[in-house]
């Protein structure tokens, strides 16, 4: 069912062999369904291993070994994406390189929960995994600016695309919980592999799309400009500055999400975490919804300062939920997580679409990938490690309330620099 479901959407890409610039109305509706089947299978993978990850492992009694593993994406992201995007902007056809980075990640993922079922040595499993974070980091970037690529000016027709990514994440949540009953197995990781696999053959039937800087004249290009370091001139800009490193900085708090909440779900008696932590979708898949109306209607600069709101009430929720030993309250937190993770994410990526020059749009979505997964997630892992260790791990709910407190506050300097640093008014195509 699933493999069926891939090659149907490279059946959709080959059905329009070749990019125009005008779409009639059949054609535009046959890409926007196969990029909606790549990005649902997308995040269906990472969704079948990465929110069970820390389960998996403190079953087997590596929980030291948590925030190590979820830091080697953060270090992949610092390492491949950026120059993925400027290969993609200058050199290859951005289609071909995202096949090759899927069959990459597929060897690894396999590799890595192999070691774990035969009992290796940890560092073999993070070794491994770190190999595919070097793989699969990219692919988030150039996903997003392949289908930007493919919309052409109809950028707001992105976030009804993006929701397929929402549904597979759910969907993957629903699977492992409800059908693999995987929450502290291998078995998630090695399906997700398989999706790689045939993701990578999908990525075969994209349109063509040469580079836009192919035209240029040819020579010898710098190392800035193969590796993308040319993308950091962005940050010249106050705006783009502004957007870029508050993306850094909210992605500190959001990498503890990801890694110690199904912990403190399961030590709070909820025996199905991955499923219950698939209510932040249901919240991203209500906002994906609405967004095509909002950044009509709306200044971004208030949907992206919104999202930061509701981020500071998420850790707020948690807070009072390890206090009060609520479970009402973690579902709360749980469910405004895709509110604030698509308010402020989405919606950067389309602001970076219409305000970023099309030569440079591949490695813009890189660098965004790179800051927020990379230096962001990487500083949050480390610190929600090392304030696990001193707080929570004696699994005392009273010992959650500093851990939580601590990520509100982190939260909240997040928010403030943003509304001290973004402008947004009068600059580019939108009043952003």
């Amino acid at each position: 069912m699933v493999a069926s479901g891939l090659l149907e959407a490279g059946h959709f890409f080959r059905m329009q062999p070749e990019l125009t610039t005008s779409f009639n109305r059949r054609n535009d509706l046959r890409i926007e369904i196969g990029l909606g089947l790549m990005f649902f299978f997308h995040l269906m993978g990472p969704g079948l291993f990465t929110v069970s990850l820390g389960n998996i492992l403190k079953d087997r009694g590596l929980e030291d070994y948590i925030h190590i593993a979820m830091a080697t994406g953060p270090v992949g992201c610092l390492i491949a994406p950026l120059m993925m995007g400027a290969l993609a902007d200058k050199r290859f056809d951005a289609g071909k390189i995202l096949s090759v980075l899927y069959v990459g990640s597929d060897m690894s993922l396999y590799t890595a929960f192999h070691f774990l079922d035969t009992g290796e040595a940890p560092w073999t499993f993070v070794c491994a995994y770190g190999v595919h974070a070097l793989f699969i980091t990219p692919t988030f970037g150039l996903i997003s600016a392949i289908a930007f690529n493919l919309l052409g000016e109809r950028t707001n027709k992105f976030p009804r695309i993006r929701i397929w990514g929402t549904v597979g994440w759910i969907a993957a949540g629903w699977l492992v919980s409800g059908v693999l009953h995987a929450e502290t197995s291998t078995l998630g990781g090695k399906v997700a592999a398989v999706l790689s696999v045939i993701l990578a053959v999908v990525c075969r039937f994209l349109p063509p799309m040469p580079p836009p800087d192919s035209v240029a004249p040819k020579g010898r290009r710098s190392l800035a400009s193969l590796f993308g370091f040319k993308a950091f001139a962005l940050l010249k800009n106050s705006d783009h500055r502004g957007l870029f490193v508050t993306a850094a900085l909210l992605s500190i708090p959001i990498a503890a999400f990801y890694a110690y909440t199904p912990i403190l779900l399961r030590e709070m008696g909820d025996q199905g975490s991955t499923q219950t932590m698939t209510l932040g979708q249901v919240s991203e898949i209500v906002l994906l919804l609405l967004l095509p109306l909002l950044v009509r209607k709306v200044r971004l600069k208030w949907i992206l300062l919104g999202a930061l709101v509701v981020g500071v009430l998420r850790y707020a929720f948690f807070t009072f939920g390890a206090m009060t030993a609520e479970m009402t309250w973690m579902i709360w937190g749980v469910a405004l997580h895709g509110l604030c993770y698509v308010g402020f994410f989405v919606t950067a990526q389309i602001y970076l679409a219409e305000r970023i020059e099309k030569k440079m749009r591949a490695q813009a979505q890189s660098l965004l990938v790179m800051l927020s997964g990379g230096v962001g997630t990487l500083v949050g892992i480390v610190m929600a490690g090392e304030l696990f260790k001193l707080t929570a791990k004696s699994g005392e709910l009273s010992d959650w309330v500093t851990f939580w407190g601590v990520l509100f506050i982190t939260t909240l300097l997040a928010m403030t620099y943003f509304l001290i640093t973004y402008r947004g008014a009068g600059a580019g195509p939108r009043q952003g």
